[in-house]
């Protein structure tokens, strides 16, 4: 059996805490490792739980918790961060992009 994929989900909207949570556990091959609320704490987090994928809900925030995604994005380019928001309008996805993450989904 292979290792699950290991996740650290950085989130600052507690309203939407428990559904991801759900979503990512419903999973069989995923495996939350941190949940991060606090965007300052990502770069610990990254360093005490080794993860493949960080996915980043960018709502209600969306410039301020992108600059700490490209952070994280420049600082492991190996990581897979994933943006996760309510809105996918062209500039939106556009700065995601250029600030290193690899994935733009939208919630449903």
């Amino acid at each position: 059996m292979s290792r699950p994929v290991r996740v650290i989900v950085l989130n600052t909207d507690e309203s939407f805490a428990t559904p991801v949570r759900a979503h990512l556990l419903s999973i069989d091959s995923v495996k939350i490792v941190a949940e991060v609320e606090e965007p300052a704490l990502l770069t610990t987090a990254l360093e005490q739980f080794p993860a493949e994928v960080v996915f980043v809900h960018l709502d209600p925030d969306p410039e301020g918790l992108l600059q700490v995604a490209g952070l994280a994005c420049r600082q492991r380019p190996e990581l897979a961060v994933f943006a996760l928001a309510s809105a996918a309008d062209g500039p939106l996805v556009l700065s995601a992009m250029r600030a290193g993450l690899r994935e733009f989904l939208t919630k449903p």
